[in-house]
């Protein structure tokens, strides 16, 4: 679809089926679990993916992908492949699976970009959930898998219930926890977080890292409350280091070393690095989008350099 024919401020607002309450997030039971892993933004990245399966194999542990695992992934090969291998596992939907289903095709990526993001980094997103949505056309089965997926999903880690979102606590690709938000939150997003009726949030959708807590005397609930945005699975998300990154929350401490963490009622919750093959992963990319394209312009320069957060940007308040 060209931009003539995109629906107004596509990118930047969000359709109304997008909008739901903390308060309905509240209501499923949980599915209880030993060892959690929480991965968000994979964003179609193949050799992520075979790291994550790696990660569940050698603990036996249990997998939610929140979101956005689709993006780079324009060929019918690939789309199919990730696509197949991601739902065997519990899955939520993002704003690129929500619009990747839609029909008729509605032109734009859901991001609800905030306006700090630049209005070319709009058009290159519109322009890439185009392409993709062109080759999730010729697979209607998985459409239609990814459209019945849920928005939310709540697990419950020894006596701690752990709400799964992709977004934020009112939208599904809501920015009220990201970075930048989290860092100084308002009263709305603490009532908000609260009302979740859950002592862990872990959601991502704003594709940069952060992880807090927020003490039980400024939510106003009964235990301190812990929020993780694991950022990308499937790209860098720090200056000093090229690892996608995933959430881990646990009855048990992490084997292997971790980025951060925190432990809240003896239940431990870690970022986790995921150390993709890169040079495959930035030759696979480059073959799908060369120089000049959409992807390449958006992201070409994070994926081989990395991102402008450091580990002091996304560690706050009781993550060590």
């Amino acid at each position: 679809m060209n931009k003539a024919t995109e629906a107004p401020d596509s990118g930047r607002v969000c359709p109304l089926d997008y909008r739901y309450t903390p308060a309905a997030l509240a209501l499923p039971p949980a599915t209880a679990a030993d060892t959690l892993y929480v991965v968000g933004g994979l964003y179609g990245n193949p050799f992520a993916l075979k790291e994550v399966e790696k990660l569940l194999e050698d603990e036996n542990a249990q997998c939610i992908f929140n979101g956005d695992f689709n993006w780079f992934n324009c060929s019918d090969r690939d789309f199919v492949s990730l696509n197949e291998t991601v739902l065997k596992h519990d899955c939520i939907r993002g704003n690129v699976e929500t619009e990747l289903a839609r029909r008729p095709f509605g032109g734009g990526c859901g991001c609800g970009y905030p306006a700090s993001v630049s209005d070319n980094v709009v058009d290159w997103s519109n322009s890439i959930i185009a392409r993709l949505n062109t080759t999730a056309s010729n697979h209607q089965l998985l459409q239609a898998d990814l459209q019945v997926l849920p928005v939310s999903k709540r697990y419950q880690v020894g006596d701690s219930t752990v709400q799964v979102i992709h977004g934020d606590c009112r939208s599904l690709a809501g920015w009220s926890l990201s970075r930048e938000n989290l860092s100084n939150p308002d009263t709305g997003t603490i009532k908000d977080i609260a009302a979740c009726n859950a002592q862990i949030i872990a959601c991502t959708h704003t594709c940069e890292p952060i992880a807090t807590t927020l003490k039980s005397a400024v939510t106003g609930t009964q235990k301190d409350i812990a929020v993780i945005n694991n950022g990308a699975a499937g790209m860098p998300n720090f200056s000093h280091d090229l690892f996608g990154m995933v959430t881990r929350i646990s009855t048990r401490a992490a084997p292997t070393a971790t980025v951060y963490g925190t432990e809240l009622d003896g239940v431990y919750i870690d970022a986790i690095a995921l150390r993709y093959d890169q040079n495959a992963f930035l030759q696979w990319f480059l073959e799908h989008w060369p120089a000049g394209t959409p992807a390449y312009q958006s992201y070409f320069t994070r994926l081989s350099n990395g991102a402008k957060t450091t580990l002091t940007d996304a560690r706050g308040i009781g993550f060590t």
